[in-house]
């Protein structure tokens, strides 16, 4: 596939959709460009300058955004059912993560050992899982199970990317943002369906009666 590059200035989201529809990445008849208009809407959100920690951190903030972009283009290609498991499974895998949060730190109040709980930073222990990475690997995972492993390819690179912000600006430990990223996937699996495109084809039918005669007619097949 050949790609040109055209400068948008300050774009809204409904702009960049018609923006790729009009450049032929025609989004219900090709769920594999859903990477490409989500890189597009996260490079957009990108700070101009990635030169000190503090934005690699930031990266790792805006890449979390990943579960909405991906509802946008879901919206987009009018997957209305995917979108309302991808938001599903987005709030259900927060939920989990900040249930586990708020527990460790809990325990840890009540005199209980929980070292694998702090983050590396400071005296925190809600470390555990990251919900970043949860966030990050959400998106991945559910476009992995509704839409398939090469469009989840550059998701998945995203959600890598994610949870080695979160490691680098001492957030979280490799543990827990492998723990997050678990949930986030494992929780996309559990509700996530196919995709099936809905689609419908008519057919001229041309037959003939008991007498002999022509008949006419158009055959509608519906596939949902």
């Amino acid at each position: 596939m050949t790609t040109s590059t055209t400068k948008i200035t300050l774009p809204s989201t409904s702009k960049i959709i018609q923006t790729l529809k009009a450049k032929k990445y025609i989004l219900s008849a090709n769920p594999t460009a859903l990477p490409l208009i989500l890189l597009t809407i996260l490079i957009l959100c990108l700070p101009l300058n990635l030169k000190a920690k503090s934005d690699f951190e930031r990266l790792g903030d805006v890449l979390t955004l990943a579960p909405v972009g991906v509802l946008i283009v879901s919206v987009g290609i009018k997957d209305y059912e995917g979108a309302l498991q991808l938001t599903a499974g987005s709030l259900i895998t927060q939920g989990i993560i900040e249930v586990v949060k708020r527990s460790f730190e809990l325990a840890h109040k009540n005199g209980h050992s929980i070292a694998f709980a702090k983050r590396p930073c400071c005296d925190d222990y809600k470390g555990m899982p990251s919900g970043h990475a949860g966030g990050a690997f959400s998106a991945a995972g559910f476009v992995f199970y509704r839409y398939g492993w090469k469009p989840a390819l550059p998701l998945i690179g995203l959600g890598i990317l994610t949870d080695a912000s979160r490691v680098y600006a001492h957030k979280h430990s490799i543990w827990q943002v492998l723990v997050g990223s678990a949930i986030g996937w494992g929780v996309a699996w559990g509700l996530t369906t196919r995709y099936k495109p809905r689609k419908l084809l008519i057919t001229p039918e041309i037959s003939t009666d008991i007498a002999g005669k022509g008949v006419y007619g158009l055959q509608v097949a519906y596939t949902w």
